[in-house]
This record gives C-alpha cells, structure tokens and sequence, in this order.
C-alpha cells in the first residue's frame, strides 16, 4: 500500500472510530509501530488528526459537531433513563455538584433546564454543557478554565486542574469510555482523566454515568479503581454474566 493511500485509510478509520490507539492501528494496517508513529505525526502535521499518550483523534471544526450528535444517539434512550434517573433522585435543592463533559452529563444539564431544577450550583468543564445552562434561572453554575479539547469541547490542562483549588462538591457526575470489574475505570484522553481525578478527589459522593456498552471495555488512560466509587448508574440492557461480575464487587450499581 502506497503511503498517501495508508494515511487517506487511516483517516477514514478514525473517523469511523472517532478515536484509536496505535496498537490498533498496528493490527488493522499489520505495519510497524515506527511506521504507524510516522503516518500520525504526518497527519497531525496536515491538521487531520490529534495525537493523543498511545493513540489519536480524528480533528477538524467539521467533526465536533457530527462526532457529538453521533455520540449522542448512541444508545439515546439508555442515557435519557440515566439522565433522568440522576435529576429525579440523586440531585436534592441545595447540592453543589459537578457535570463532567460526555453525552449523558449533557442531557443531565439538559433535564436541569427543561425542568427548572434550582437551588444547585453546577461545577463543568463541558462547554456543551455550560451553554445548555447558561439561562437557567435560580442556579449559579461555574465553568472550570483550561485549555479547549476540540474533540469533546471539554477544558482541560493544568489551568482546569488549578481553577479547581478551593472547591467541595457534594457529587461528582462522571463519565468514562470503560468499565470493567477488574481494570476500573479507564478512558482515552490522558488530559480528560486528569480533570476527572480532580472532579473525584474533591466530591463527597463519587458517581458514575455509563451506558451498557462501556461494560467489559478497559482504555489505555487509568481514572481510578471501581473500589473509590460511590455509585455506578448505567442502564439495565447489561448481559447477565457481566451483570454478575459487577455485582460480586460490592460497588453500588444502579440499573435504570
């Protein structure tokens, strides 16, 4: 295969993807790490892709949008139960709580408007997130700095880290990329989970977001083990054999 046509393909497939580890690259492609390190920081280079600690991400202002709205319909209905699960019992008039950046957390801050929950104050990193609560009357809600992930429109870096000193949060709402019984709780982008460790260690109550398709899958960036979460809130569309798993480890997961 010619060079520009391997790289045209690997683009595709990270669009598709939407985001990938080198090691499968590796394997769709069979070439060489060396070889696979060099086509990214080529298309890096040409403002296709975004290198990312043992992967990339598709980029381009093109992309953001589409790449939300698809993430989005993804298993909507599973999230739309979470999401409303999550502002009919585990949000009370007086909460200060943080909204990570992800598609259920958007429909959380989504639900907050349409229902006109107040009361609450609102800590995110989420842009998405920010602008859906930006008219809400009778809630203060805080967007973290940092710098602009154009992929999920999330802030991150060590000025979102530092725009966190100071803050106790009743709840944290957080999503992931994986879950398993064994590896925790994992993610993509090393930036993301830095902010997501921050968002943890100041939050009384701990509490997980995730559709049933995240079950299983471990991610090359660690968040924390299952053992230091309060509450995992996922759909109850969970293979039975994996529903057991999760449940021989004392975590307290609610199926919606």
């Amino acid at each position: 295969m010619f060079l520009e046509e391997r790289q045209l393909q690997i683009s595709e497939f990270l669009k598709n993807k939407n985001a990938v580890t080198i090691h499968q690259l590796v394997k769709k492609f069979n070439i060489s790490l060396p070889t696979i390190r060099r086509d990214l920081s080529r298309l890096e280079q040409q403002g296709i892709i975004t290198r990312t600690h043992g992967g990339a991400i598709i980029k381009g202002d093109f992309f953001i949008e589409t790449t939300f709205q698809k993430r989005i319909q993804k298993f909507i209905n599973e999230k739309r139960k979470i999401a409303q699960y999550v502002v009919s019992k585990l949000i009370q008039q007086g909460d200060t709580i943080i909204l990570d950046t992800g598609t259920t957390t958007f429909l959380v801050a989504s639900l907050i408007r349409q229902q006109h929950l107040s009361g609450i104050k609102i800590i995110t990193n989420s842009i998405k997130n920010a602008t859906e609560l930006a008219f809400c009357q009778g809630i203060t809600h805080i967007l973290v700095g940092g710098k602009v992930q154009p992929e999920t429109l999330s802030l991150v870096g060590p000025e979102a880290i530092k725009s966190l000193n100071g803050f106790h949060v009743d709840k944290a709402f957080i999503g992931i990329a994986g879950l398993h019984w064994e590896n925790g709780l994992t993610d993509i982008d090393s930036e993301e989970v830095f902010v997501k460790k921050e968002f943890l260690k100041i939050a009384k109550q701990k509490i997980i977001l995730t559709d049933h398709s995240k079950v299983g899958k471990t991610f090359f960036v660690n968040i924390c083990s299952l053992s230091e979460i309060d509450i995992v809130v996922m759909d109850s569309d969970l293979d039975k054999k994996l529903k057991n798993k999760l449940d021989k480890t004392n975590v307290n997961f609610i199926y919606v």
